[in-house]
């Protein structure tokens, strides 16, 4: 295939991939590089319901940003969103979170986000009975596609960040 033909169906190629990765066509999601994920999130293994506070280290490396995309499980309510340490506008729609930063951050810089949220987590994070004690378990199936059903992520990241995760759970689980 050449000329016209070939662009063509490159581009349709490009357009069902978009359809069906919807996160993976976001331009605003592509302007960042996520360096760090801090969670600190209160599961029990009674229940779907989750409550979470991430923070997100990242890195506008080639042109400045005024909105940032991050992936977010739809049925997850976002309390409240800040950027360096100031309160961002925020829409939550399907399982994108669009912030707008205050300012336009220039390009080079970074940018610390917190997200608190709660609400009953997608099919990323999984109850069960352990067939082998008979006891609840909750435990997380993640990276790099289900992470947004527990917590806001940048999926596709490429290379992968560092991270640390703080949970709790009731006493009496």
């Amino acid at each position: 295939m050449t000329g016209l033909s070939s662009i063509c169906s490159r581009f349709f190629l490009f357009a069902a991939f978009l359809l069906l990765n919807p996160a993976a066509g976001s331009l605003l999601a592509q302007e960042y590089d996520v360096k760090f994920y801090g969670l600190d999130v209160e599961v029990d293994n009674t229940s779907d319901y989750i409550r979470g506070e991430a923070t997100i280290l990242a890195e506008l490396p080639d042109q400045p940003l005024d909105v940032l995309a991050l992936d977010l499980f739809e049925g997850l309510e976002v309390e409240e969103v800040e950027v360096n340490g100031t309160g961002a506008g925020f829409s939550h729609q399907g399982d994108m979170l669009h912030v707008t930063l205050a300012e336009t951050a220039p390009a080079g810089s970074f940018l610390s986000i917190r997200v608190r949220y709660s609400g009953n987590t997608g099919g990323g994070m999984v109850r069960e009975i352990d067939q082998n004690w008979n006891v609840p378990v909750t435990y997380t199936s993640t990276e790099p596609f289900y992470a947004r059903d527990w917590f806001p992520c940048l999926l596709y990241t490429s290379p992968s960040p560092r991270d640390r995760t703080r949970s709790r759970m009731p006493s009496s689980a």
